[in-house]
């Protein structure tokens, strides 16, 4: 260890402190996103997944009835948290080679009452119960935007979604 503070010398510790600490900033801002939304009802528990930047979706799991009960999305990378409940119905939607999320749209009153999802080359959904008089929402990436994760709050039921995009 160099102890020679005082003469313009800095110390081993010092140097290795700071470079973990550029690896650290480096790594955290290669994961961060934005949150688009989320749409939907006031309640349930903040979520927001910790997706790598630049992971693929393979695909989105969920569960649903009468709302969208569970969502997961499932990355080239692992799969991320299921956030929510267990529902009736249960639905893969697996991504083809070179296929990836454009937009998602949806339909919400207290909860996420339907969400569809669409890519490249086609639309998911709707999942869940589509109602008349709800309110509605629409999202459509950016060129050159895509998704690494969801955001939202949830409890028994999906409450309110949105995607990461980056």
């Amino acid at each position: 260890m160099i102890k020679q503070h005082n003469a313009g010398w800095v110390s081993c510790s010092t140097v290795l402190g700071a470079m973990f600490a550029f690896m650290l900033l480096t790594s955290v801002r290669a994961q961060a996103g934005s949150c688009q939304g989320p749409w939907g009802g006031p309640g349930g528990v903040s979520f927001s997944d910790p997706a790598v930047a630049g992971a693929q979706i393979q695909s989105i799991y969920m569960t649903w009835g009468s709302y969208v009960e569970s969502v997961q999305m499932n990355m080239a990378t692992g799969a991320l948290p299921v956030h929510g409940g267990s529902g009736p119905k249960t639905t893969s939607i697996g991504f083809s080679t070179g296929e990836y999320l454009t937009g998602i749209t949806g339909q919400y009153g207290l909860y996420l009452d339907a969400v569809s999802f669409i890519t490249n080359k086609k639309t998911y959904g709707p999942f869940g119960l589509p109602k008349a008089g709800l309110s509605s929402f629409s999202f459509n990436l950016a060129p050159g935007q895509t998704t690494i994760g969801f955001c939202g709050r949830a409890g028994k039921y999906i409450d309110a979604l949105g995607i990461i995009v980056q």
